[in-house]
């Protein structure tokens, strides 16, 4: 940082003069495109220095089954792909997804909701690119302007669960419970 000195009569100033800022452009290009149930999207994304990552997925629903698939290609040139089953059937709602690191290694998901009354009820599964699993269940009841919550976790698919109460608190208090996915 440089200084210059400002005089205007007698009153003498001192300011600092900040360096010059390298313009940074990010820049992004999308399609999408509809055609009948399915949505496709690519994109291209180029940083200030040049590197580039591309990204595209298709979004399809059948009936009662949405299914999502994607690939992102980073500046190195790895790739990492997902893709995911959603499915409702009455009151239960099913989730399957799996994601590939660019490294080959895979992680899972499974997810079922449940609702009955006033009660939805999750069970659901997760599995790391490392093979380590947990598993868990939630069961949300709403009574009134209550929502009551219990989430029991087991790590790696044995051990001791642990049952954690979630009072009904905060901005969640009246919410109403989701037979579907939460984002």
């Amino acid at each position: 940082m440089s200084w210059k000195i400002i005089g205007a009569a007698s009153l003498v100033v001192a300011v600092a003069a900040a360096p010059a800022v390298a313009q940074t452009t990010t820049t992004n290009q999308d399609t999408w495109t509809k055609d009948g149930n399915t949505v496709t999207h690519g994109g291209t994304t180029t940083a200030p220095g040049g590197a580039t990552s591309t990204n595209q997925s298709t979004v399809t629903k059948q009936g009662n089954t949405v299914t999502r698939g994607g690939a992102t290609t980073g500046p190195n040139g790895g790739t990492a792909t997902s893709g995911s089953t959603v499915t409702k059937d009455g009151n239960t709602v099913t989730r399957d997804g799996q994601t590939t690191l660019p490294n080959g290694k895979t992680a899972t998901t499974h997810d079922t909701w449940t609702r009955d009354g006033n009660t939805v009820t999750r069970q659901g599964t997760a599995t790391g690119p490392n093979g380590h699993s947990t598993s868990g269940q939630t069961v949300t009841t709403r009574e009134g302007n209550t929502i009551h919550k219990e989430t029991t976790v087991t790590p790696n698919g044995s051990g001791s669960a642990h049952p954690a109460a979630h009072p009904a608190t905060g901005m969640h208090a009246h919410a109403h419970p989701h037979p579907h996915a939460q984002h």
